[in-house]
């Protein structure tokens, strides 16, 4: 789903996205916003109005693993044999593996913070990054620890090191990461969505082949600003303001829309993110303060309210809209009004992809791939639970929250509701391609570790 974006005006985070937006004149330019709440889980997608970084749009100027993998050498992805399958043994750090009958891992690979990304096709990462000036080392692996393939990405020349901060962007629905390096200093456990500027070239990887592509972006001597959620970048003009959008589209190729190309006019402010290979656009039109939400290739949904929260998701966008509780389902096609079936959808509830990318989570809501909705509340039982992860046999993970959110624990429950478990607070996993994955953390170094589902043996407690 989508976090807010907050940042400078020439300034842009994975893990957190967007709100409302700004006056202004001619071209677009980048406001400070509050942060908004954000879960480290990869693919809990968050809301996307709680804290951002609003864009301007105006035509006279704005106003204010122990890795299975080795470091690649070449600037483009090779083939490489496969790394250890379901005989590792998991790091220490993760707690309650014995409430889930776990012991021994598909794959445990060290990776540095903030750099890696998780979808069904299996773990893209970098290697801990010891020497500043150093290539960055970026990998693929399937969640059964077999490596796909390997790539370099170089540090920017003409800069110092020591200066550049590496990030990375992601569309999962289009199945594209990039590196690219800004001279911001990132703080890796502010999980906020911020636009950067962009130092130097901007490379680009397809997440099943490793096709990679790159562009000079910042070397060509225009400024950019990217976030962790836009596969591409802003193109800043002299004035401050946004000049065009930069995206890698459905053929993963760099293409460049102009504010005109978008359907913006003088005066529109909003925010931009990666979809499908498309430009994926939140903001107001001058002619009608309502808040609308489009696609680059799709009719506006309008009207939306101002607490309006978005999440994306591999397959479609999800738009709740606080103010009458309708939860609509958005593609390149159009828009559809989902059931909720008397669910009622907690305030800051986040969206979960399940194993698979099979069903989508909110609160206890399941929605299936073609639109149909379950409620699970007689399942979960207690109506402030709501749901974490979602396994491929349709068991869950519930988290429930106390002390007004304060304090947390989770369950799982199987897709009977026969077996729960208690579960610790910390070591969530989320679920991809039927393997649970975990991610921890320990002296600056993240460890992403898979367990098969097949090993899977909850004991009831």
């Amino acid at each position: 789903m989508e976090p807010p974006i907050s940042g400078t005006l020439l300034a842009p985070d994975k893990e957190s996205y967007l709100q409302h937006a700004e006056p202004y004149s001619t071209s677009l330019s980048v406001n400070h916003r509050p942060t908004m709440e954000v879960v480290v889980n990869r693919r809990i997608v968050l809301s996307a109005l709680a804290a951002s970084a609003s864009l301007c749009l105006a035509v006279t100027g704005c106003s204010g693993t122990s890795g299975t993998s080795q470091a690649g050498a070449s600037s483009s992805a090779t083939a490489s044999p496969a790394g250890p399958v379901g005989t590792v043994d998991p790091p220490s750090g993760i707690e309650g593996l014995d409430k889930l009958g776990l012991s021994k891992a598909t794959m445990s690979i060290k990776t540095a913070p903030g750099l890696s990304n998780y979808d069904e096709k299996g773990l893209t990462y970098v290697d801990p990054i010891t020497d500043p000036a150093a290539d960055l080392s970026v990998h693929h692996v399937t969640w059964d620890g077999k490596e796909t393939w390997k790539a370099s990405v170089p540090v920017p020349s003409g800069a110092d090191p020591a200066s550049l901060s590496p990030m990375m962007s992601y569309d999962d629905a289009l199945g594209v990461v990039s590196y690219w390096f800004t001279t911001d200093q990132v703080d890796r456990e502010d999980s906020t969505l911020r636009l950067h500027p962009v130092s130097g070239k901007l490379h680009w990887f397809d997440t099943s082949t490793g096709k990679q592509g790159s562009d000079p972006f910042a070397e060509d001597g225009n400024t950019y600003s990217a976030h962790t959620q836009l596969v591409g970048g802003l193109q800043i003009g002299p004035g401050g303001g946004m000049s065009a959008v930069k995206i890698v589209d459905s053929s993963h190729t760099l293409v460049s829309h102009s504010p005109q190309e978008l359907g913006l006019t003088d005066g529109s402010r909003g925010e931009f993110y990666s979809w499908k290979g498309q430009v994926r656009f939140r903001g107001t039109e001058p002619a009608d303060p309502a808040d609308l939400l489009k696609l680059n290739t799709s009719k506006p949904i309008p009207d939306l309210s101002a607490d309006a929260r978005i999440w994306t998701t591999p397959t479609r966008i999800l738009v709740l809209d606080q103010s009458d509780s309708r939860l609509q389902s958005v593609t390149d096609s159009g828009a559809q009004v989902l059931d909720l079936k008397g669910c009622t959808i907690p305030p800051k509830s986040n969206l979960t992809v399940g194993s698979g990318d099979t069903y989508e989570h909110l609160g206890q809501l399941r929605i299936a791939q073609d639109g149909t909705t379950e409620c699970l509340s007689k399942t979960i039982g207690n109506p402030s639970d709501t749901i974490s992860t979602t396994l491929s046999d349709g068991s869950i993970i519930v988290r429930s929250t106390a002390d007004e959110g304060k304090t947390f624990s989770f369950r799982y429950i199987s897709a009977d509701g026969s077996t729960k478990v208690d579960l610790p607070k910390k070591s969530v996993p989320s679920a991809h391609d039927n393997h649970l994955v975990y991610s921890t953390s320990a002296d600056g170094i993240s460890t992403v570790t898979a367990f098969s589902e097949k090993d899977l043996k909850p004991s009831s407690s």
